[in-house]
């Protein structure tokens, strides 16, 4: 594996833990929006790297967080 898809890998990890954490805190009595809004946008712009490096590598990757 080369260090591009190793963090794509990474990336791809953090997406889906940011994911968890933003289902829990819209199910918690007093959700803090600060907090959605920090988590909405790390998961919008580790999606974005995640497309660019699909782009540079030029392969067929599924990209598995569109596909919820």
């Amino acid at each position: 594996m080369n260090t591009l898809q190793a963090q794509r890998e990474r990336l791809l990890g953090e997406v889906s833990h940011a994911r968890a954490q933003l289902e829990r805190l819209r199910a918690s009595d007093q959700p803090n929006l600060q907090d959605i809004n920090a988590l909405t946008e790390s998961i919008t712009r580790n999606q974005q790297l995640i497309e660019m490096i699909d782009n540079h590598l030029g392969c067929g990757y599924l990209p598995m967080w569109r596909t919820k």
